[in-house]
């Protein structure tokens, strides 16, 4: 019987794993309906690269926040909600 330490590490790689790839697919999934919302919204190349760049950086904000509340909420708990 495998112990309960070595089946967290694995679950906890699983979902890591799941998260961080999920993470990017809606990242990188953006640029298809950027067509659309220059046409429905009237913007111009220029909104559109502002728009398609805020994630990186907005990234930091959201970078700092997280860790400020995992070290004050616990990494587990703040990692499940994010």
């Amino acid at each position: 019987m495998k112990s309960p330490i070595r089946m967290t590490k694995y679950r906890t790689l699983l979902l890591a794993t799941i998260g961080f790839n999920f993470s990017f697919l809606i990242w990188f999934s953006f640029a298809p309906f950027t067509g659309g919302m220059a046409e429905e919204f009237g913007l111009d190349a220029a909104e559109i690269g502002i728009l398609a760049s805020s994630a990186i950086w907005m990234a930091p904000f959201g970078r700092i926040l997280t860790g400020w509340l995992s070290d004050k909420f616990g990494a587990p708990a703040i990692f499940a909600i994010v």
